[in-house]
């Protein structure tokens, strides 16, 4: 069942390759700012006991979002195939280059990581 799915969902991202770029994008991003805001509570001590193995598994679920994220649309994004496993660790990696890459680097983590860090500097 879970790998009809999956098959049904490939099908779809190679007929709608622009669509599922956009959608990923926006999917993973928003899972993202959820992650970051139970990053803020956790650091508080805010999530109640009986909720933070739910947090544990919602940020396993990111991981592998991310991971697939950083795989697909970011090798479109950077058109560079990936070296690392996370989108942020490749935005780390072309930020320190001089080339359109860093440029694109520098602007995901300036308008779309850093601002919902809890640090304010993810990448």
């Amino acid at each position: 069942m879970v790998i009809d799915a999956l098959m049904a969902v490939g099908a779809w991202a190679l007929s709608n390759p622009l669509e599922f770029l956009v959608g990923d994008t926006l999917f993973t991003w928003v899972f993202y700012v959820v992650m970051c805001s139970i990053k803020r509570a956790y650091d508080a001590d805010r999530i109640p006991k009986m909720l933070l193995p739910f947090a544990w598994i919602a940020l396993g679920f990111f991981m592998i979002a991310d991971t697939l994220f950083n795989a697909i649309p970011g090798t479109v994004f950077f058109w560079q195939w990936p070296t690392t496993v996370l989108f942020t660790e490749r935005c780390k990696q072309n930020k320190l280059r001089s080339d359109w890459r860093a440029v694109e680097a520098r602007l995901w983590c300036s308008k779309a990581l850093n601002p919902f860090d809890p640090s304010g500097v993810h990448c």
